[in-house]
């Protein structure tokens, strides 16, 4: 079920969207203990122009254009949602964000300060598919 959303600023190559997917993909796997081939996860990569993305009061665009580049921009973000059980511990979720905030580093080559990551677990009681609740 984990459904990821990775939100980013337009201007990514091809070959990071493609690492961005293996990558996420692969620790999504490993953390919320599904094998390969049962894996019903999803990642949603959405851009935005830097003039469509603002931080501290200013459009990014305008930063960019004094060539400040992706330094303090909110950017990455990447919001995971998955069922309650799938990351229990907080030190498990301590080494997820960990690992997933070095693998957006390394890909995107941003700021590690840049990079937000959102876990939000949903009670099996508030998920339903096909017309069938979960729980």
């Amino acid at each position: 079920m984990p459904r990821a959303t990775l939100e980013i600023l337009k201007g990514r190559t091809l070959d990071q969207k493609r690492a961005l997917a293996k990558e996420i993909t692969a620790l999504l796997q490993e953390y919320l203990g599904k094998p390969e081939a049962a894996f019903n996860g999803f990642l949603r990569i959405l851009e935005s122009n830097p003039e469509d993305l603002g931080s501290n009061a200013e459009l990014c665009a305008d930063a960019f254009a004094r060539g400040e580049g992706y330094v303090g921009k909110p950017e990455p973000r990447l919001t995971i949602q998955y069922l309650a059980g799938g990351m229990d511990s907080l030190d498990m979720r301590r080494t997820f964000v960990r690992r997933v905030t070095d693998v957006l580093v390394g890909i995107l080559g941003v700021p590690e300060g840049n990079v937000l990551v959102l876990l939000l677990e949903i009670p099996k009681s508030r998920f339903a598919s096909n017309g069938v609740m979960v729980a």
